[in-house]
């Protein structure tokens, strides 16, 4: 980012390890803490993955996969209606990349098991 702060895949890749170590186990943690160290652990937080995932799906609003990731981390935030909202908006928007019929299909499914 800091060549460029308006890379939508280096705030998605940087909100992603954010949630991605936030929402580990106790044991999952204490695992990683003892085989990797402490130090990126203590750096990540569930305020950083949202605003990184955020920016990404400002920077690329038609980018499928950066509004199932909001939409997911919304969803283990138990902030249900912003997850719907990102989820619906990922099954709106026109295929782009091979992998988006994939992740339609996972917003489908997350919308199903969550809402229905």
């Amino acid at each position: 980012l800091a060549k460029d702060s308006l890379h939508a895949g280096a705030h998605h890749a940087l909100g992603l390890l954010n949630y991605r170590v936030q929402k580990l186990s106790f044991i999952e943690r204490f695992v990683a803490r003892t085989f990797l160290g402490a130090g990126v652990m203590n750096l990540t937080t569930w305020e950083d993955a949202e605003r990184y995932l955020k920016r990404a799906v400002e920077l690329r609003p038609d980018y499928i996969l950066f509004h199932l990731d909001l939409g997911s981390m919304y969803l283990n935030r138990k902030r249900m209606e912003e997850a719907r909202v990102q989820f619906e908006r990922a099954l709106e928007l026109p295929l782009f990349e091979p992998p988006d019929t994939r992740f339609q299909e996972t917003a489908e499914i997350r919308l199903a098991e969550t809402f229905n």
